[in-house]
């Protein structure tokens, strides 16, 4: 099973949500040394131990990164170049969103032809369309995380609420 190190989130969720090692340790039932080992990155994490962490502080920004680092999924925003209030986010989305839209119709008008014999040309036009709406996501899924930061709700309580809709509007599939 894959591992990765995960200490760099695990560090900023326990300081967000101003936990100790110890309840970590504790509502996870995982060695005083392994969390330590974890935080410090001198030891990596399976993904049944990361998953144990992300139901323990039930935090939507760590459970973004470690199911980006464990599946590749989009992630919020981690940097610190910029603040991370309403004010510049809704300036990165305009920013990000005009960037997509003007790589969407070079990319359409390619993607419109007959034949799907690009040149390398048209494979990069594509290509950063594709570039400029995972970066317009990722402003957009920060966005979302901080609402729901605010109402002290997570993600993944939300995603789960919002299943039967998706479900009923045929956007996912039921499972049986």
């Amino acid at each position: 099973m894959k591992s990765q190190f995960i200490g760099s989130s695990l560090k900023s969720v326990i300081t967000r949500k101003q936990l100790s090692q110890k309840i970590l340790r504790v509502d996870t039932s995982t060695p005083a040394t392994t969390v330590s080992e974890h935080v410090t990155n001198k030891q990596r994490a399976s993904i049944d131990k990361a998953l144990d962490y992300t139901r323990s502080v039930s935090d939507s920004r760590f459970n973004l990164e470690i199911s980006s680092l464990f599946f590749g999924g989009i992630i919020s925003m981690t940097g610190d170049k910029y603040q991370q209030n309403p004010l510049v986010l809704d300036f990165i989305q305009a920013k990000e969103t005009q960037e997509c839209l003007d790589a969407k119709s070079k990319a359409y008008e390619i993607l419109a032809k007959a034949s799907n014999q690009f040149t390398s040309a048209e494979k990069e036009c594509i290509e950063s369309y594709a570039y400029e709406s995972l970066d317009e996501l990722m402003v957009k899924t920060t966005i979302l995380v901080e609402i729901l930061d605010r109402l002290n709700v997570s993600l993944m309580d939300v995603v789960d609420e919002r299943m039967s809709n998706w479900i009923s509007e045929g956007y996912m599939r039921k499972e049986s």
